[in-house]
């Protein structure tokens, strides 16, 4: 018997993580994994957000903008900075289908 491995791509992937609220219009700053995590994250539209509580929510950037050791998001629907700083932690996910091939 010969096994074949398969990757498969899942419908979204991680690339950096909420650190923290920014401003009081709740702003996110996020920290990538790495420089080509921040280079998918600034061609985005969209992003999806999996905190550790399981809680999910995929929501609009309405502006990204690279600032020394990430990046700060502006989100649709996203303007309290307590409701941001809640979200501190949570996985920040693009979808895979904007990647590049592999």
């Amino acid at each position: 018997m010969s096994w074949k491995f398969v990757v498969e791509r899942t419908p979204w992937v991680s690339c950096g993580r909420v650190q923290r609220a920014h401003g009081v219009h709740g702003a996110l700053r996020v920290q990538t994994h790495d420089p080509l995590s921040g280079e998918w994250l600034a061609s985005c539209r969209s992003i999806r957000l999996v905190h550790a509580s399981g809680k999910t929510l995929v929501a609009d950037i309405l502006s990204a903008r690279e600032v020394p050791g990430g990046f700060l998001l502006s989100l649709q629907d996203l303007t309290d900075r307590d409701l941001a700083q809640s979200l501190s932690g949570a996985d920040v996910q693009i979808e895979t289908a904007l990647l590049p091939p592999s």
